[in-house]
């Protein structure tokens, strides 16, 4: 049985942060906000960590033959609303909604469990960044919420580990 946490612990936000920024430092900057709802997908929650890292195999193939690394942090959350879901930031180069569609290999009648969001402008990047990873660690422990720039909110409690990134941008 696996272990459930509750929050995002201070080790990890603070890792998160560096990850996310050492994806521009190794040359391939976050330009894609993904999110996928896998329990309104139709996957249990007790597997959902196993579905995403499928899912990230086929991305990292379909980038591969495309000559192009996978670069990717992430997080779960499980929410009253909308179940358990994982955010995600990737690099995708030829950033079009057929081609991550494609990569994904999501049926189309998922679609709409599939948020999709391009990144702004290189110009804006940092701003965009530090935004976002704030609100991927939104989930973290009350107590360490000074190290984000917004509120602390639960959650939800989800199995196994809540973040995590790619190893290329491993801090």
């Amino acid at each position: 049985m696996p272990h459930w946490t509750s929050y995002i612990e201070k080790p990890d936000a603070l890792k998160m942060f560096k990850a996310a920024y050492k994806s521009k430092e190794i040359g391939f900057p976050f330009n894609l906000y993904l999110t996928l709802n896998l329990e309104q997908m139709g996957f249990d929650v007790l597997e959902c960590h196993y579905q995403w890292a499928k899912i990230r195999q086929r991305l990292k193939r379909f980038l591969v033959r495309h000559n192009q690394p996978l670069v990717c942090l992430w997080v779960f959350e499980n929410s009253t609303t909308n179940g358990l879901h994982v955010h995600s930031l990737l690099y995708f180069k030829n950033l079009t909604k057929p081609n991550i569609r494609k990569a994904l290999k999501i049926p189309s009648a998922t679609y709409e469990t599939v948020k999709l969001e391009r990144l702004y402008s290189q110009q804006t990047w940092d701003k965009n960044i530090h935004n976002l990873t704030n609100y991927f660690l939104k989930g973290i422990r009350p107590e360490h919420a000074g190290l984000i720039t917004r509120e602390a909110l639960s959650q939800g409690e989800i199995p196994g580990k809540r973040v995590s990134w790619t190893k290329n941008i491993k801090p």
